[in-house]
């Protein structure tokens, strides 16, 4: 929805992690999916608080990060472990 720009009657949960971001100036830099595990991929969030001057990294689920990275217009990075051993894992099934 985030890609069409489609608008809901009300907020979804995204926007509102979204809008909780800007009213507390936090700027969403990246999201980095940086693990797999049992086929189950983990990510964070890296935030940047700029008047303290403080990065923030929170654990997020992948579809949550991407979801708020789309709304943010932030960009979305996969590390290079993550992609190797789900190349390996797509190939040894």
């Amino acid at each position: 929805m985030a890609l069409q720009n489609f608008k809901t009657p009300r907020p979804l949960t995204h926007d509102l992690i979204r809008d909780l971001f800007d009213a507390l100036s936090l700027k969403l830099l990246r999201v980095v999916i940086n693990d797999l595990k049992e086929n189950t991929y983990f990510a964070r969030l890296v935030l940047y608080e700029e008047e303290r001057k403080i990065l923030y990294s929170v654990d997020a689920r992948p579809s949550d990060s991407v979801a708020i990275a789309l709304r943010m217009k932030a960009p979305i990075f996969v590390s290079e472990y993550v992609l190797r051993k789900a190349l390996y894992l797509g190939e040894n099934q």
